[in-house]
């Protein structure tokens, strides 16, 4: 019998509350992407023994341009969008 996969899930929680984004939560929502991008990286390496990534996608799609569900606030824009 084999043993189960060693798993890290990387979790980012996002604000449900109603109140207009402050500073903090636009800079935050820009550098998630590179911060999801390196965590893998990292956890990736052998020294970890991790044999499955869980990722959620590291950005919400209300804040990028050019997506059907852009909510009017940009944070992010698609690639290779004209």
């Amino acid at each position: 019998m084999s043993a189960a996969p060693t798993t890290f899930h990387t979790f980012w929680s996002s604000s449900a509350t109603t109140k207009a984004p402050t500073k903090r939560d636009w800079s935050m929502r820009r550098k998630k992407p590179q911060i999801v991008t390196e965590s893998m990286r990292e956890f990736s390496k052998d020294r970890y023994g991790v044999d499955v990534l869980k990722v959620e996608v590291p950005v919400n799609m209300k804040f990028v341009e050019g997506t059907k569900s852009f909510g009017g606030q940009k944070a992010y824009t698609k690639k290779g969008s004209h």
